[in-house]
């Protein structure tokens, strides 16, 4: 067995025997660490360019499917406006306005007036939206 002096661990500080002679680290812990460093320091620019990559792909995605979404339901625009702009003004919640139930929901006849709100409870919003399919159908 080698007889080495003893040596400072090179990430925590900590004073240790080493077993090798070119051993830098005194725990596994420690050489994980001083290993991942090395490679990062080593690939830094190698890994920000793959990072930049894989996130502007992720970026193009969101648009697309941003823009597939604006065509399925162009009203979502405005329906995500709406609820910013009721939920900064801190509107209360008020009772259903048909049956009374304390659970209630936003109903917006008009999009374009987001303060005109009708409380419904969820059955209610439902079936006045069935009625309003069926009066479109009827058109």
């Amino acid at each position: 067995m080698l007889d080495l002096p003893l040596r400072k661990c090179i990430i925590c500080g900590n004073e240790y025997k080493p077993r090798r002679h070119d051993q830098k680290y005194c725990c596994r812990r420690c050489h994980k660490t001083g290993s991942q460093r090395k490679y990062n320091s080593l690939y830094k620019e190698e890994l920000a360019e793959k990072a930049r990559i894989r996130n502007k792909s992720k970026q193009q995605e969101r648009i697309i499917k941003a823009k597939e979404e604006r065509q399925v339901n162009p009203y979502r625009r405005k329906q995500r406006a709406v609820y910013a702009k009721v939920h900064r003004t801190n509107i209360l919640q008020q009772p259903c306005q048909v049956c009374g139930n304390a659970k209630s929901e936003m109903h917006h006849p008009d999009y374009d007036n987001a303060y005109n709100i009708v409380w419904l409870c969820h059955s209610c919003h439902q079936l006045l939206h069935a009625d309003e399919r069926r009066k479109a159908k009827k058109k």
